[in-house]
C-alpha cells in the first residue's frame, strides 16, 4: 500500500496499482467481506464498517482483509 487515510474506523487505503485494489475487493467479496474501490483511478480500497460494530467484528473483518490481500499478492496459477 502506497498511503493510509481516514477517520476513526472510516479508512482508506491506497494502492499502487489500480487492479490490486479491485482484486482485493473481488477476494474480500469471495470471502464474505463487502468493500469497495474509489479514487481517481479505482486505487483506493474504501474500508467502511456499520456505526455500530463490536470489537470482535472488527477483528474478524480485519482477518477477512489480510486473507484477502493476501489471496491478491499470491501469484495466479497459469491458465
Amino acid at each position: 500500500f502506497v498511503d493510509t487515510r481516514g477517520r476513526g474506523l472510516i479508512r482508506g487505503l491506497q494502492c499502487a496499482e489500480p487492479a490490486v485494489a479491485g482484486e482485493v475487493c473481488a477476494a474480500a467479496f469471495a470471502n464474505g467481506l463487502l468493500m469497495e474501490t474509489s479514487g481517481v483511478n479505482g486505487e483506493v480500497i474504501k474500508c467502511l464498517p456499520p456505526l455500530v460494530v463490536s470489537e470482535e467484528e472488527i477483528e474478524e473483518g480485519v482477518g477477512l482483509l489480510r486473507r484477502s490481500i493476501a489471496a491478491a499478492a499470491s501469484p495466479k496459477a497459469a491458465a
